[in-house]
């Protein structure tokens, strides 16, 4: 303990310099030519501040993302044709990301791979006895994409308590996948007989 050192000083500038989202800062909007470039000894002394009295502000990881997934699901409006045949209603959630996992009420949210080319609705019968998450879910997640696990972006995560018809196909599952296109995360689905594809097709559940 004990007041900081120079290497010490130099180690903060340099894990905030680089940790820091530069690409989310407007210099002008945020007013920075006039706050710390012109006034250096008053934004020294706000910065001593905050680092005194440790005000950081949480972030997406750190709020707490509470979902209500006794609700039923909004079905965007470009998907509106969608009707919801069967939704599972969950409780109250609270999703937390910790270590690059992701958690429901304290609980890993884990993925399960089929090795079966089976039917999708069978895969159901593979999680007998596990807790499968609805679209409630999928759409917080989608509203808030900085929690979902990397580790997912690979697949199509379904989120199998949810069932919508499709007019032209059908009963069918939600998932979530990573549009590397776009770089985005979005939402579709599949008929709920097609194969399950192992290479991409992965359940989340409890």
């Amino acid at each position: 303990m004990g007041r900081i050192t120079i290497d010490q000083s130099h180690q903060v500038m340099a894990v905030l310099a680089t940790n820091t989202d530069w690409e989310q800062i407007d210099f002008e909007t945020a007013g920075l030519q006039d706050t710390i470039i012109r006034d250096p000894k008053g934004a020294g002394r706000r910065f001593t501040e905050f680092l005194k009295n440790s005000r950081f502000i949480k972030t997406s990881n750190d709020a707490k993302h509470i979902v209500n997934c006794d609700q039923d699901p909004k079905i965007p409006a470009d998907r509106s044709y969608l009707k919801l045949d069967m939704h599972d209603p969950q409780g109250i959630i609270k999703l937390v990301n910790k270590d690059g996992n992701l958690y429901a009420n304290k609980k890993k949210i884990s993925l399960l791979n089929s090795e079966h080319m089976i039917p999708l609705h069978k895969v159901l019968q593979e999680l007998s006895g596990k807790v499968c998450l609805n679209f409630c879910v999928l759409n917080h997640l989608l509203q808030n994409p900085k929690i979902i696990p990397y580790s997912w972006r690979p697949y199509h995560v379904y989120f199998l308590r949810t069932i919508f018809r499709d007019p032209s196909i059908g009963l069918c599952v939600p998932y979530l996948y990573k549009d590397d296109i776009r770089n985005e995360w979005n939402w579709c689905y599949s008929w709920i007989c097609s194969n399950w594809d192992d290479r991409f097709n992965r359940a989340a559940y409890l």
